[in-house]
């Protein structure tokens, strides 16, 4: 009885989720393969769960699992003639043929088998980190309890409101099954990931890339805990390469841009309920958006076409904004500032020593604690080799995104009181976590354009 109330309590944020993108995307919805359909609707559709949770309480109605549930229900049902109309046309989208190369498949028996390991790892014993106890899993089991959000730190509610999900539909606590959804999510990005490359390149070499993203050893390792980064990457990463297929889409005149914009502004709008950083995130790919259809002068979404996504993104995040009253950017450049004025007060020598003390953490990180595999290497071997590739169009839009987030880690540990944290790197490891995934992506996009099929 347990894994069938499991099940189901998976497939209802994928219910959601499908409803919701049926409703925005109608036809558009045909524009991705059937499982990349799968992995970005329970993506959306756990933020949908989200939110359904976060304003319940504010209209003074209990969280459980009846309350929740028939507002879900609800929802659906009012999208359900779009969700219906999406179904029928679907099915008659033809599949494409199965590969027959006998790599494609060893590939996929490889992630089949990595994957299912640490799904099974995930649940084998409780989430122990002391973070977790110390607020997220406080959190998610006071909203069990009690039916209503414990907001501790401001911190936005995401990850603790979907750890508490899974304990109203079992109708009891469980400690191994907190992060259940965290496999999911890690599911969903490796689909996202892998039709992003095999939509352009060859799918044996795109589903090679998608191994390696799960090789990353502390993207393998978040994908069994319940700390809030991995679903920041998942979102995160998912949305940016959503926000390349659109530029490079656009570029071809290619009507489905419009899906890919849609999709990336949907799961940017949800990042920013994961975690602080996702306001970061959310300026930085609106000012990589703005960019690129400033110099491509992208024709295919007319201007009116935009109004529509962005203000489905403002719609999103304005609930989280409105109600957490400090706000998240401004508190960032509040620090920023303070850590500006006391270093002009240090000596000279103190403030060179703090950005030496960055670059060592930060290559100790990145090359020689094993959290990252050969991904910084390749990284690098890469942009060498690759030179005129990474600034060509539309990859140098992502390249710039990435150079951004890695300075903006040196502004955090340099210029704030985070460089505390930089002893055990374990903030600055999770952080690179966030855009890790986008670091491979592009690796793949260099390398696979050469043996483009």
């Amino acid at each position: 009885m347990t894994a069938i109330k499991l099940i189901l309590s998976l497939l209802f944020p994928l219910l959601l989720g499908l409803s919701l993108l049926s409703a925005v995307l109608k036809e558009r919805l045909a524009d991705l393969g059937y499982l990349e359909r799968l992995a970005a609707a329970f993506l959306t559709g756990s933020w949908l769960l989200v939110l359904i949770m976060f304003c319940l309480p504010l209209l003074g109605i209990d969280l459980s699992c009846a309350s929740i549930g028939l507002t879900g229900s609800l929802l659906v049902i009012a999208m359900l003639p779009w969700t219906l109309k999406t179904l029928i046309g679907s099915l008659r989208t033809e599949m494409t043929a199965l590969p027959r190369n006998w790599g494609f498949w060893l590939l996929l028996a490889l992630i089949t088998i990595k994957f299912s390991l640490l799904t099974i790892s995930s649940i084998a014993q409780p989430v122990l980190a002391p973070d977790l106890l110390t607020y997220y899993a406080l959190a998610a089991k006071h909203t069990f309890i009690s039916g209503q959000p414990l907001h501790l730190f401001h911190e936005p509610p995401l990850p603790f409101l979907l750890q508490s999900w899974l304990p109203f539909v079992l109708g009891s606590w469980q400690d191994d099954l907190m992060a259940v959804f965290f496999p999911a999510f890690l599911a969903c990005l490796t689909l996202i990931f892998y039709r992003g490359l095999a939509r352009h390149y060859n799918r044996t070499g795109s589903l090679f890339f998608t191994f390696l993203l799960l090789l990353i050893p502390l993207l393998a390792y978040h994908g069994r805990t319940a700390y809030a980064d991995l679903p920041m990457a998942c979102f995160y990463s998912a949305s940016t390469i959503y926000l390349f297929q659109f530029i490079l889409s656009a570029r071809k005149n290619e009507t489905r841009s419009f899906t890919f914009l849609v999709l990336s502004l949907l799961l940017l709008g949800a990042a920013v309920w994961i975690k602080k950083s996702g306001a970061y995130y959310l300026l930085l790919n609106l000012v990589i958006l703005g960019l690129a259809v400033f110099f491509e002068r992208l024709k295919t979404v007319k201007l009116r076409e935009y109004l529509m996504p962005l203000g489905l993104l403002l719609t999103m995040i304005l609930p989280w904004l409105i109600f957490d009253r400090s706000v998240v950017l401004a508190n960032t450049l509040q620090q920023t500032i303070t850590g500006l004025n006391t270093f002009n007060q240090v000596p000279g020598n103190c403030f060179l020593g703090n950005i030496a003390f960055f670059i060592q953490a930060s290559a100790r990180s990145m090359f020689l604690e094993g959290n990252w595999g050969l991904l910084w290497q390749l990284f690098i071997i890469s942009v060498l080799l690759y030179w005129e590739r990474v600034v060509s169009r539309p990859r140098i839009y992502l390249f710039v995104l990435l150079l951004i987030n890695l300075a903006a880690l040196g502004i955090i540990f340099i210029f704030t009181g985070q460089r505390v944290f930089l002893q055990d790197n374990s903030l600055l490891n999770r952080l690179m976590l966030h855009f890790a995934p986008i670091v491979l992506f592009f690796c793949a996009e260099l390398y696979l354009s050469e043996n483009k099929t």
